[in-house]
């Protein structure tokens, strides 16, 4: 496999109408986790055996996060549309998602989630920047279809 490339990669929001329309997140400037999977091991040993034994159990995604230069005025950062709104939001709190990876065919990584994290950081000489947490709420759907954003 080619290296791949960060420079172009994004994680599109969608707006939860009928007809989803996804934005492009703006200002990330990192992305520390992608998602992923665990599963549990169910131990089936019984008295009889003289070494443990498993199945694979529940899947559980792993969470997504990222870094951005926050700012609150930003559509995809505040608290009317943004990610702040998502980590508000009453309900089931599940929103869409997608995350571009840059490749020559562009491979696009699916997925609802609740934003569990929102976490503004300000320090001297430094620009306000947040890092971002997602948890998926069931698998990922990868492949090459782009989200719809209207255009």
């Amino acid at each position: 496999m080619a290296d791949v490339s960060t420079i172009g990669a994004k994680i599109y929001l969608g707006n939860g109408a009928s007809t989803e329309v996804f934005t492009s997140i703006g200002q990330i400037t990192g992305m520390s986790a992608l998602g992923g999977e665990t599963r549990d091991a169910v131990d089936t040993t019984t008295m009889l055996d003289t070494i443990r034994t498993y199945i694979g159990g529940v899947r559980t995604p792993k969470a997504v996060t990222f870094d951005i230069k926050w700012d609150p005025d930003l559509v995809t950062h505040d608290e009317t549309t943004g990610l702040l709104s998502k980590i508000q939001s009453t309900g089931n709190g599940r929103h869409n998602f997608t995350i571009e990876i840059p490749t020559a065919t562009a491979t696009y990584m699916h997925f609802a989630a609740i934003v569990t994290d929102v976490g503004p950081t300000a320090s001297l000489s430094e620009v306000y920047r947040a890092s971002i947490t997602l948890q998926p709420s069931g698998a990922m759907t990868i492949n090459n279809t782009a989200p719809n954003t209207g255009a």
